[in-house]
């Protein structure tokens, strides 16, 4: 970029700046924009520092995003990446995801984005089916259980391994340490220059990344973005995405996921101040919303929930302005503690927040339905809301893809100028999902008499009794709406394999019942009484067919992926086995 360019755009004001992102944004000179326009701004606030001499900052600001940036890129050329060449990226939850994104794009690459909660023998899987060879992990990952196995597997088939840094201790105490193939990364990039990789210039159909999900199946599928959904992602956010330079946002969500690359992205491009929480650590999360003066926090529902089971009172949460979700439906209880606290005065309002509660997914790209909750609102259970104009529609049918009657239920069938350009690999599946220009995700739903789609179930996860179909949504904010109640999960239990009818039955954690040692503390006749007032709640709306039993269970009893979804197939499982869900198999399943 010449001097001249530079200059201009540090002329203009942050959200002038923003508005030109709307029409002249490009991916792979993101870092030049983000220090063009930022500079000296502090962007990101890692929970670690990076691996690299000299960014090691508890802040990195615009100029220093870029530098480390570009170093990044030219370091994955230098090791032979090349135009079309998929870097799979899988390594521990941090920030620096989005660095290896960027910077594989900018260096020519696609990116494919793997949790490695996922487990290695899922992640070996997701590289063959990509064509990928390259891998680009860290040392905590690459010594998890399999690592030697499906890596070891892969540096024997010829795959470039890209290790950021070494295990405590020597190098030596590595199973990678020595073995052909292996670059040490953090060395590349130090001593790479910190100029701009050649300009790449790309179609609108040009794959920029894949992202894993498995959905219900557990077998890898991977979702392309092109350059097409992903501008069609970002540039809506440019001028109505709640952030600015003077905002102080958090993440907490995986930065494997999507999500944090589209919103991670837009974020940055607002100027905003970015921190990052962990899924599965509220209180740390409370903490920083309080000491950093956090006004946005974009995080998944497994955070909320267990926000809402703290005592919200002991942090001080004034500095709130907005929460938003991703990627599964938020519990109206979870909601309404959340809202209660925060800095917005609106006229006839009590002071508190605003709640944006989206639909969306990997494949159809972002949350383009949304409800807004206000502070002093109830929120309404199951309510999604309504369409963005700009990017959805939404449509109920029945499962031989006819409209059903005003307000029946039905498979939800959505239309987005942002959805993905189809599975790698795997057309079938693709074809399989589009009915005439619509997608279905696998959710079951209805429109309500304010034309809101009211989120009901996957369609997977219903289940089906003598009595007739139970959608497990509705049962669940029941049982949430018990003052003693922090997840619930209802699922089908005793299923015929035959025809597929079972039992409905509810698992429920209570609040402060985190363990298995807390649920041995709770007294016998408390439970007891606990799981008929949840039994009698349920069934208080007189519909049927009903829950057959309610059980009281530690949260960690509650097996999630590395999203934080309840994982009902999983549940299944075991009451079909009577098997109990260990330690280790929590936060380390394929589904999303």
């Amino acid at each position: 970029m010449s001097a001249r360019r530079t200059a201009v755009r540090r002329a203009l004001p942050t959200p002038l700046a923003r508005l030109r992102n709307l029409v002249t944004f490009d991916i792979t000179r993101l870092y030049e924009t983000l220090a063009a326009d930022h500079g000296d701004r502090p962007l990101l606030v890692p929970p670690t520092p990076l691996e690299y001499p000299g960014y090691g900052t508890p802040e990195l600001t615009g100029r220093q995003l870029r530098d480390v940036g570009h170093r990044i890129a030219n370091a994955l050329r230098a090791a032979g990446v090349t135009t079309n060449t998929r870097v799979v990226i899988v390594k521990r939850d941090h920030p620096d995801y989005l660095l290896y994104l960027y910077s594989a794009i900018a260096a020519g690459a696609v990116p494919v984005s793997v949790s490695p909660g996922t487990g290695w023998a899922y992640a070996a899987a997701v590289a063959e089916r990509a064509g990928a060879r390259f891998l680009l992990s860290d040392a905590a990952t690459l010594g998890a259980p399999g690592g030697a196995e499906h890596v070891g597997r892969m540096l024997d088939e010829g795959t470039t391994v890209l290790a950021v840094g070494t295990p405590s201790g020597t190098d030596d105490d590595a199973w990678w340490a020595g073995r052909e193939g292996v670059v040490d990364f953090v060395d590349a990039v130090t001593v790479a220059p910190t100029t701009a990789p050649p300009r790449r210039r790309i179609g609108k159909d040009t794959p920029l990344a894949l992202f894993h999900t498995s959905g219900t199946t557990g077998s890898p599928k991977l979702c392309i973005w092109s350059r097409r959904n992903t501008y069609r992602i970002w540039k809506p956010m440019m001028p109505v995405l709640p952030v600015g330079s003077g905002s102080r946002a958090m993440l907490g969500v995986p930065f494997s996921h999507q999500i944090a690359f589209a919103l991670g992205t837009a974020v940055l491009l607002c100027g905003a101040r970015m921190s990052t929480a962990s899924l599965y650590d509220p209180r740390a999360a409370l903490r920083r919303i309080e000491e950093e003066r956090i006004s946005c926090v974009m995080a998944f529902p497994h955070l909320y929930m267990r926000m809402a089971g703290e005592d919200l009172d002991a942090y001080d949460l004034s500095s709130m302005k907005v929460w938003a979700v991703g990627a599964d439906k938020a519990h109206a209880a979870h909601i309404a503690a959340l809202t209660r606290h925060g800095s917005l005065r609106l006229p006839g309002r009590p002071r508190g927040s605003v709640f944006l509660d989206s639909y969306g997914s990997t494949e159809i790209g972002a949350g383009g339905i949304m409800q807004v909750w206000l502070p002093g609102d109830v929120p309404e259970p199951c309510v999604q809301g309504k369409p963005m104009p700009t990017q959805f529609g939404v449509r109920i049918v029945d499962e031989r893809w006819q409209p059903v009657p005003d307000g029946a239920p039905g498979r939800i069938l959505v239309r987005s100028t942002s959805h993905f350009d189809g599975y790698w690999d795997d057309h079938t599946r693709w074809a399989e999902s589009r009915i005439d220009g619509w997608w279905w995700g696998g959710d079951v739903g209805r429109l309500d008499g304010k034309g809101r789609l009211v989120f009901l179930d996957r369609e997977a996860d219903s289940v089906r009794t003598g009595a007739g179909v139970l959608y497990g949504l509705p049962v669940e904010e029941r049982l949430l709406s018990h003052p003693r109640a922090l997840e619930a999960a209802v699922f089908s239990a005793a299923t015929d394999p035959h025809t597929g009818i079972g039992r409905a039955e509810a698992w429920v954690a209570p609040k402060g019942v985190l363990t298995r040692a807390d649920l041995a503390a709770l007294d016998e006749s408390d439970r007891l009484v606990l799981e008929k007032e949840l039994l009698a709640l349920a069934g208080d709306t007189g519909e049927r067919p009903g829950l057959t039993a309610v059980r009281v269970v530690a949260l960690e009893q509650i097996p999630v992926g590395v999203t934080g979804k309840v994982l009902k197939r999983r549940l299944r499982e075991l009451t079909a086995t009577g098997d109990e869900l260990t330690s280790t198999e929590k936060g380390n399943s394929t589904d999303d």
